[in-house]
């Protein structure tokens, strides 16, 4: 999946979550105890494992992850 096929996905997931507000503020509820049907099946079709292999964070991090995962030379731990 290309850099932009994932701004794609968090694009489209933030856009359910804002029409879903948008219903709420509609309705004049000032809170959720439960979501509706149509919200819960909104966040059950995301992938968030794949959202979150293409954000950006874990995308500019990563690379330090596995660098401080690796024992330093001449270390004990190796």
């Amino acid at each position: 999946m290309s850099p932009i096929q994932g701004l794609h996905i968090l694009i489209k997931a933030a856009a359910t979550v804002m029409r879903a507000k948008k219903k709420v503020v509609a309705t004049e509820r000032t809170a959720i105890h439960q979501p509706s049907i149509g919200v819960s099946a909104a966040l059950m079709r995301l992938d968030f494992a794949e959202l979150y292999k293409v954000y950006p964070l874990y995308l500019e991090t990563s690379e330090l992850v596995q660098q401080l995962s690796k024992p330093p030379p001449r270390s004990r731990d190796q």
